[in-house]
């Protein structure tokens, strides 16, 4: 699949070996095999390759070049799903992390609030 990727091209191999395929458990021998890039904002994010079984008629062309654009698509928006559920988690552990340090500077300020107040003279009245 690297070779389509990286022309950013549909890639059909007529000529292929006839080892076959196996669907729903039967053997099936591939005519064409097709590599389709999966490309979202001129950025290539994956590839799909389909044997079939008789030559890709134009029709079933732009529906495939339709189908990957919809699933680039949806490939790119479930990988910025789990890249902002890492940043959330990232803020989460952030947030917890300044609360227990607010805390601790709380206690802190109240400690030396004490010993300030323990070491001043009493005040004398006039």
């Amino acid at each position: 699949m690297g070779e389509a990727e990286r022309k950013y091209i549909v890639t059909v191999l007529s000529t292929i070996l006839s080892t076959g395929l196996l669907a729903a458990g039967v053997a099936l021998v591939a005519s064409q095999v097709v590599i389709w890039p999966l490309i979202y904002e001129e950025e290539v994010l994956g590839a799909v390759e389909l044997g079939l079984l008789e030559e890709l008629a134009p029709a079933q062309e732009q529906f495939l070049a339709r189908a990957a654009e919809r699933a680039a698509l949806a490939l790119h928006t479930a990988q910025s799903r789990a890249h902002i559920d890492e940043l959330l988690a990232e803020t989460q552990a952030q947030a917890r992390e300044l609360a227990l340090r607010d805390e601790e500077l709380s206690a802190m300020n109240e400690e030396l609030q004490a010993q300030a107040a323990s070491r001043m003279p009493p005040a004398q009245g006039r």
